[in-house]
Parts: C-alpha cells; structure tokens; sequence
C-alpha cells in the first residue's frame, strides 16, 4: 500500500478535492525575510515561496478543503505539517481544524497528528499510535534516516517532492531536487521528528542545554500556565509564520547557495584528469567552496574508482591551498596526510626541505598545505602521492624486504650485487606477493597507518581479502548482517574494529574469539542484535560500544555485561526492547505472570537497581531439582513396597519357620528338669 511514497511523481492528494492545475492556482508569496518583517529582496533575487495568508481565519469561512489537527497544545511537527500543506495549490486557502473529535475530523480532506491511523490513501498522517514505527529508510528503503517519523516527515515524506518543486520551479525528478528532498529533511525536519518522538540527539546525558531549537520557539508560543487567556489559535498562527520563515531560509540558502557548491564540485570531479593524471587531485580554480559533502557523495554517485585524495584551490590572497580529502564527513582522518617530514615546517624550511619552490605551510597534522603558486601546490600534492605510491609497491617489512628490494633494483642498473641479495630480494617480494595485502574492492586503504577505510561501500558481508597487518578497520554503514567465526582470525595486529550501522543480526559462535588481544575499540552499535553471550565474544579488553540494538535482555546478556569493558559514555543507551520475565529485584522470585516488562529501560539502570535476569533461570533449575529428587524417592519407595508384596508369600513361610523353631526359655526349664531328676 505504501510503495508509491518513494516515487518522484506523487498521486493526487485528495480524493474529495481534486487536484486544480498549477497555471491557475500558483500563489508566489513574500521572501522567507519579509516573513520576518524585512525588507522584501529586489526582483532578480526574489525567492519563489509561498506562505498560507497569515490574516486567514484558523476556523471560519467557506474554504475549499480542510486540514484537521489537534487543539489545545500545538507542537512544532503538526505545525510544520501544516504549512507544509498550505504551500501546496490545493490546501493554499484550506481551513485548519484544530479538534480531536472523530465526527469533526472525518470531514477534513487530510489529518495530521491526530486521530491514530496512518494511512496516505485516505490523507491520515498520525504517528502516536502504538503500532506505529515508520521511519524514512522503512517507508523508502533507499534512504537512510532511521528516525521515527512525526506528522511533519510523514507529510514531508509524501508531499515534499511536490512541495519543493513548487516552490523552486524544478521539475519532479531533476537531480537538483532529488537532492534539495534529502538535505532539508536530514538538516530540518529529521529533528522535528527526533524531537517529537522524544528520541535523543546523543547517547548518554547531554553536557549542557540548547534551549534555542526550532521546537522549543514554537512551544514558547503556547499560553503560559497562569495566563488569563488560555487560546491557542493566535500562537499557532504565530508558530506557521515562525517554521515557515525559517524553512523558506533553509531552502533559499540551500538552492542558492549549497547546490552551486556542488555544481563546481561536480565539475571539478569531471576535470581532474587534467589536473593531474592519476584523476587523485581535483582543482577548483575560481576559489573554495564547501565541498566535503558534495566530493564524498558525488563519488558514490559518478561511480569514481580510484578516491580523489587532494583539493586544490586560492585562498582570498591569491595564493594556493592543497587540503586532504577526509576519509568521512565525522573524521579528523585523511585518506593520505601530506608527508610526514613536512607537517609542521614552513617557508623556506620547507622549501628546502621538499625541494618545491613557494612553500608557506604544511600544519602539524599534514591535512593541510600551502603554496604561493598553482603549480608548487600541485607539486606538494604529487610528491605525497607518488611517496604513497612506492609504499604501496615497496611495503615496510621486519624482515627488511624493502632495503634489500631497494638494493636489488640499484644492483641491476650497477651490476654489482652478489647472487645472495639476487636470492633475498626476490624471496622478499615473493612472501608480499603470497601475503596478498591487497585492498579489498570498494574500500579505501592508507598503507602509512594500516588502515583499511570499508565505510558506505555496500558491503554485505565481512571482506575475505583484508590485509593482515591490519590496525584499524572501518566497516561502518554497510548492510552486513552476520560475523561469521573465522571472519578476523588472520587479523593479529587489529585494534579498532567499527561495525557500526550495519544490519548485523546474529554472532557466530565463537565470531569475536579470534580477535587480536590488543583490541582496543570494538563498536557494534545501531545494528540488529537480539542476544549475545560470552560465547560469541569470549575475553575482550577492547572499549565496546553495543547500544542502539534490539536487545533481549536475558541471563546470558547480563552475564555477558558482567564482562565487558562498555563505553561509559553509551552504556546507558542499551536499552531492552524486551526482557525474559520472572525477573526480580534483589533476586527475589516472581510469578510470570505478575512480572514486568522492561522493555524501553536502560539495561544498566536495571541491572544497577537490583534486577536479575538470571534468578528465573536459578530458580527454575532448583524447582526442577527438587522435582527430581521428589520422583527418585517415590520410586524408591514404589520398589520397596512392589519387592515386599512379590515376596509376601516366602516372608510369611519364614516367619512360620522362625516360630516352629524352639524356644531358649522352653529349652532351659527342660534341661531343669532333666537335672532335677538326676539329683
């Protein structure tokens, strides 16, 4: 029912209220500036906005169609909805019934966060409902937000398409649009829906407040608790005017200002084989630009093979910058530093130094250089490269391969090397070949930190060829969903280990055993995992990172915390989706029956205030002994009284035997009398 939300071509939104044509009823409205009581901007800049008539009544008049949402206090999602909507032609003039009752709201053409139901073919866009745990990578699985979605991305996610479009004058399935939908719902309204879900912006408790966010301005505009007027219409009004100035903002830089950034960055990408031939250094030769996001998508979406490593470009004094490329977007990490002999050196130090005339800079953390010409930029960039390179070719080796390699190739040209080193060098790179240190396909490698970067690579199950001098791996947002035992056996030298993002949803046995005991950081969180025990991970002394996954919080799990070294910053963002029952505090037991759930708790919180998820399996295994001991001594006594009655017969024979036999005092009074007689 709900795959057509993802199309670029939406339906029609009402089935009552049909859709009229753009020509006759586009409304251009005032520039997101003059929503704000500014001056509106000359006609060449003007924006193509639209706002609803602030002036219109909230509920009156003879409107063509009806938006219904709930009284009494307004939140910044059904708001958001709301102007959503009112930008469309359709709703532009539409009426907003602000009420929850059933018969009030079955008249209105859509619902937004009210009513319980969810369903697009009819317009109800409610999220409060129980079953409700639509997120925008559930409804479009080629989208990544794992956000439960509000009323305002519920409406985003149906109608933005053609909201933008309207506004913008782009046409539904341009790329421009395509990816105007994605930043304005990651960068705007992505936090509306976290905020009124209740679903934090980080693990664990926040440093300090922000009590400046979009959601909390519209609900400063509800009535104060001991105002004398307790109507909400004017503020809701006052709440749309509020989200609609800064939306319009957001979409106005966006377009005006972000795209072009990407137009260059993508023009550079298609350029760069003229930059230089190894296609690894893109120019931007009018100045810079932000371009880190456009650069590490645009990959992906070009289909670029080989990572682009350097960016060229002027700063505002005319001289020249070469910048690395980072290996993602939340990284301090370069996909290739500038060499390490230069971080830190400058002016003629470091022209001396590197041999490339104009030098002014390289920082301290080689992510960044500079040049007082084009040219000696691009050569600082080439010379990093081509190091990379022959590291690559000749890698570092303990049993000194790379001297005698190195020695080998003089030794040709010269003719003076003995057949020993001939011998060595050729049984040096014979073991790197056998190694097969190869990087895998779709990941990125740095030779210098033994780094292999598998991040967004599409990845569905754990690589094979992975270099076994690995240190750190990142494996984060792919679509792996099991670890199978021997996946990291051959890693001994691994210390970092991200997984992270992923959908992994079972361990192997034994999968995290063979893990290098010099692990540091093991991060398995906003996965799918239900259970884990100490059979999966054996001993670790790596930092580990598991919140934000399904748990089932069990015996085996709490036993498995016992064990760990968590992430004080995350522990408290494990949580229990469900829990075993029978579970008490203080070990005490408890019926089934009357035990409680725990699911939506903090597993450390529950563990810290008493419960025990494994008194149900103690209890449980001392009920079943006694039961046994019970059953062993009733069988007991089973045998004894079956072995007495089959021999009743022979014991009452015995006993007839026994007193036929004569008696000791009988037998004395005889032998009496006998001597009696005698005498």
């Amino acid at each position: 029912m709900l795959s057509f939300v993802c199309s670029n071509t939406p339906r029609s939104v009402s089935r009552s209220f049909p859709r009229p044509r753009l020509a006759a009823s586009r409304v251009l409205v005032r520039d997101a500036s003059a929503l704000r009581g500014g001056a509106p901007r000359t006609a060449g800049a003007q924006r193509r906005s639209m706002q609803a008539p602030a002036a219109k009544r909230l509920c009156g008049g003879n409107m063509a169609a009806k938006i219904g949402t709930h009284n009494g206090t307004f939140h910044c999602d059904e708001v958001l909805a709301c102007f959503f909507l009112r930008q469309l032609p359709e709703y532009k003039d539409a009426e907003i019934i602000r009420t929850r009752d059933p018969a009030e709201l079955a008249k209105c053409d859509v619902v937004v966060d009210v009513g319980g139901e969810f369903d697009p073919q009819i317009h109800r866009y409610d999220h409060h409902q129980r079953s409700f745990k639509a997120t925008f990578n559930t409804l479009c699985p080629e989208k990544p937000w794992a956000t439960k979605l509000s009323s305002a991305g519920l409406v985003y996610l149906h109608f933005g398409r053609r909201l933008l479009a309207h506004l913008t004058q782009l046409k539904e399935g341009d790329r421009q649009l395509e990816a105007l939908y994605d930043k304005l719902y990651e960068n705007f309204v992505e936090e509306v829906d976290a905020v009124d879900n209740g679903v934090s912006q980080c693990d664990g408790e926040a440093r300090y407040t922000v009590s400046t966010t979009l959601s909390t301005r519209v609900g400063h505009l509800n009535p104060w608790w001991n105002s004398k007027s307790q109507d909400t219409e004017e503020g809701f009004r006052k709440a749309m005017t509020l989200v609609g100035s800064e939306f319009l903002d957001r979409l106005d830089y966006y377009q005006r200002a972000w795209l072009p950034a990407r137009a260059v960055v993508e023009e550079a990408i298609g350029t760069r084989m003229q930059v230089d031939p190894s296609g690894e250094v893109v120019m931007f030769a009018r100045g810079g630009c932000p371009w880190k996001e456009h650069l590490l998508s645009l990959e992906k979406e070009l289909g670029v093979q080989t990572p682009i490593k350097f960016v060229l470009y002027p700063d505002q004094s005319g001289q020249w910058r070469v910048q690395c490329v980072p290996a993602g977007l939340n990284t301090f990490q370069n996909r290739l530093s500038l060499l390490e002999e230069w971080q830190g050196i400058r002016d003629n130090a470091l022209s001396d130094l590197s041999g490339i005339p104009g030098c002014i800079f390289v920082h301290a953390s080689g992510f960044i250089g500079g040049n007082k010409t084009r040219e000696g930029a691009l050569e600082m960039a080439r010379r990093t490269l081509q190091a990379a390179a022959k590291a690559r070719a000749v890698p570092a080796s303990p049993t000194g391969c790379r001297v005698c390699v190195g020695g080998y190739g003089e030794a040709m040209s010269a003719g003076r090397r003995s057949g020993c080193c001939w011998s060595f060098a050729l049984l040096c790179v014979c073991l790197w070949a056998a190694r097969g240190d190869q990087c895998p396909e779709g990941c990125h490698c740095v030779w210098e930190s033994r780094t292999v970067l598998c991040a967004d690579a599409g990845l569905r199950e754990i690589p094979q060829d992975l270099p076994t001098d690995t240190v750190s791996l990142h494996l984060e947002r792919n679509f792996i969903r099991s670890i199978p035992e021997n996946a990291f056996s051959e890693l001994l030298h691994l210390q970092d280990l991200y997984l992270s993002h992923n959908r992994i949803e079972t361990l192997s046995s034994g999968a995290l055993r063979h893990l290098s005991p010099d692990l540091r950081m093991l991060d398995l969180s906003h996965n799918l995992l239900r259970q884990a025990s100490q059979e999966e991970f054996g001993i670790t002394r790596a930092k580990t990172r598991l919140y934000h996954n399904p748990w089932h919080c069990d015996c085996a799990l709490q036993e498995l915390m016992q064990t760990l070294i968590l992430e004080p910053e995350t522990v408290n963002a494990i949580v229990c989706e469900s829990s075993a029952r029978g579970a008490g505090e203080g070990g005490r037991w408890e019926d089934p029956k009357n035990s409680l759930d725990h699911s939506g708790q903090s597993l450390v919180k529950l563990l810290d205030a008493g419960v025990n998820f494994c008194s149900l399996q103690r209890k449980t295994t001392d009920v079943a002994m006694l039961v046994t001991m019970f059953v062993w001594f009733f069988m007991v006594i089973v045998y004894v009284v079956y072995y007495v009655r089959q021999n009743q017969a022979e014991a009452r024979r015995h006993l007839e035997y026994l007193k036929s036999l004569p008696s000791p005092r009988k037998t004395t009074q005889t032998e009496s009398d006998t001597l009696s007689t005698g005498f």
